[in-house]
């Protein structure tokens, strides 16, 4: 192989780790909001619950089954939240998502200032180093829902994330 066509498929499996880790991370990120969805509709409603509850017993004596019927329900939204988990959820997708942003943000760096600089064995090791990241950061990661893909494909597709290098001017705020 020609040093040339070298060059060319190493930026080119340099763009694709780019462009899987710019998928992967949004992706992450989409769930990590979908996970604090997921808390908020369910931890609110409990505490509102709760507090209801709380005031119809103390109210009256005749509330008492209403309110014994409401603290059921806030209890049945605690279990289901403690069940769920999102806090949990919300952290390890975050975690991945920055994780993935990292490596897109270095296998960017990699392709567009360090390989055109390169000798040969230098870019295959660079190379073999973004491939051995994004392998680690995958094995680690927790799955994505589908929903999770399908709103980081549409953003992306959007144009988000924007890049100062992209062609646009960053804004003057």
């Amino acid at each position: 192989m020609k040093a040339d066509d070298e060059r060319a498929a190493i930026a080119a499996e340099a763009a694709l780790i780019e462009k899987n880790a710019n998928y992967a991370s949004e992706a992450q990120f989409e769930a990590s909001n979908l996970w604090r969805t997921v808390q908020l509709w369910v931890t609110i409603p409990a505490a509102v619950l709760a507090a209801i509850a709380g005031g119809a017993a103390l109210a009256t004596t005749a509330g008492r089954l209403v309110a014994g019927c409401v603290a059921l329900a806030a209890a049945a939204l605690s279990a289901t939240s403690a069940a769920l988990g999102a806090p949990s959820r919300v952290a390890q997708h975050q975690s991945a998502g920055s994780g993935f942003l990292a490596l897109r943000n270095a296998a960017r760096v990699f392709r567009l200032v360090d390989l055109p600089l390169a000798p040969a064995a230098d870019a295959r090791a660079g190379l073999a180093s973004l491939e051995a990241r994004h392998d680690e950061i995958s094995s680690h990661a927790v799955l994505t829902p589908r929903l999770a893909w399908w709103l980081a494909r549409r953003h992306i597709k959007a144009g988000h994330p924007k890049h100062v290098g992209d062609g646009e001017p960053p804004d003057q705020a």
